[in-house]
């Protein structure tokens, strides 16, 4: 539908797009809704640079893993720095009273309601890829568990992902940007508008289809990952197992791998819940409400939940992880904990070193970090 203009007020088809944002500003349920939102962002910033800060390396041993981590943690804090400049900017937008000389005071230009929504989906395609190649990333672990710690390709993984983020980018431009209608104005943010709804709904539908693939990725990951460790401990993995027995480095990399499945696997699976919930809301509303603007966009809104995630996953990790949190604690506030016990010599500290790891892998119960 084309762009009409009377006395003021835009027009898509016969609908005033004028008159229907001045409704959403008289909501108070919308700016109610955006409030929170700004709220769960700035929680969701703090924690997200909480652990951002945090002696990863301390629980993730291999420079690879750390950096898909840091790189999932980056993307959230850009999505969450994105989703509250667009609450804040609703929230003040929609607070102004309607000035008497222009008759239309909610509808923005399309590059302006196109663009901040189009880097949170982007950045929610950007979370899945990082998990999933989070998981990847131990997959080969296990399969190269003999030599994988000597492995480093630090600079190429980091190039890998600034051009998979352009990539993802330029794809998702290629999709949705060319087939969007950049002569109307619109009183809410979206990538979608009447041109391109399908090709939106196709969009949102693929982030829940590669985070269903992912989760089921880390699932399987998770299972080959134990079941090396009962064969290590049987005595019958690779069928060499006095070989592999005098090995730290077997040992090492068993005991990350399943730290590292331990911890993925909830926050992967809180992400799909999350995605799965929002995409199929939205999708429905792409497709069933299209003749009922105001009412799809408010309660797209209310049922995105992505926001949240930057808030769960942080928790899920220094849940697991507590140690992360509590030298975390103590160097903001400049003190040393004292240890529990004191290794006095070499000796003492490799006997608990290796104690710790036959623990691990007799299915006692011991905690997921050193």
């Amino acid at each position: 539908m084309s762009l009409s203009v009377v006395d003021g007020h835009y027009f898509v088809g016969d609908v005033d797009y004028c008159e229907l944002g001045k409704r959403m500003s008289e909501n108070v349920y919308y700016r109610t809704l955006m409030g929170f939102k700004i709220v769960v962002c700035l929680v969701g910033i703090f924690l997200c640079s909480c652990l951002l800060i945090s002696k990863v390396k301390s629980v993730i041993m291999h420079i690879h893993a750390r950096i898909l981590l840091h790189y999932h943690i980056i993307v959230t804090l850009v999505l969450t720095c994105n989703y509250l400049w667009i609450s804040i900017f609703e929230t003040i937008r929609h607070s102004r009273t309607e000035h008497p000389t222009v008759p239309c005071n909610y509808v923005m230009p399309r590059w302006l309601t196109f663009f901040p929504h189009f880097i949170t989906g982007n950045m929610i395609y950007c979370q899945i890829l990082s998990c999933f190649f989070i998981t990847v990333e131990r997959l080969i672990c296990t399969c190269k568990i003999r030599t994988y710690e000597n492995t480093n390709y630090k600079w190429t993984l980091v190039t890998a992902l600034v051009v998979m983020t352009l990539t993802v980018l330029l794809c998702s431009y290629l999709v949705l940007g060319r087939t969007a209608s950049w002569e109307i104005r619109l009183f809410y943010f979206s990538f979608r508008d009447t041109t391109n709804h399908v090709y939106g709904t196709g969009f949102v539908v693929g982030q829940f289809l590669c985070d269903l693939v992912t989760v089921t990725l880390c699932k399987i990951v998770d299972i080959i990952n134990r079941r090396t460790r009962r064969s290590f401990v049987h005595g019958s993995f690779c069928g060499n197992s006095d070989y592999i027995s005098t090995q730290l480095t077997s040992k090492l990399q068993i005991r990350e791998n399943i730290a590292v499945s331990q911890t993925l696997l909830p926050v992967v699976g809180v992400h799909w819940l999350l995605t799965a919930f929002s995409t199929f809301v939205i999708s429905i509303l792409m497709l069933t409400l299209r003749h009922n603007i105001l009412l799809s966009v408010i309660v797209a809104e209310s049922c995105a939940l992505f926001p949240l995630y930057s808030s769960i996953m942080p928790i899920l990790i220094f849940r697991k992880h507590p140690s992360l949190f509590w030298a975390l604690t103590d160097k903001v506030l400049g003190r040393k904990r004292e240890e529990e016990s004191i290794v006095k010599t070499d000796a003492e500290e490799f006997e608990r070193h290796f104690k710790w790891f036959d623990q691990m892998l007799e299915y006692k119960k011991v905690p997921t970090r050193l």
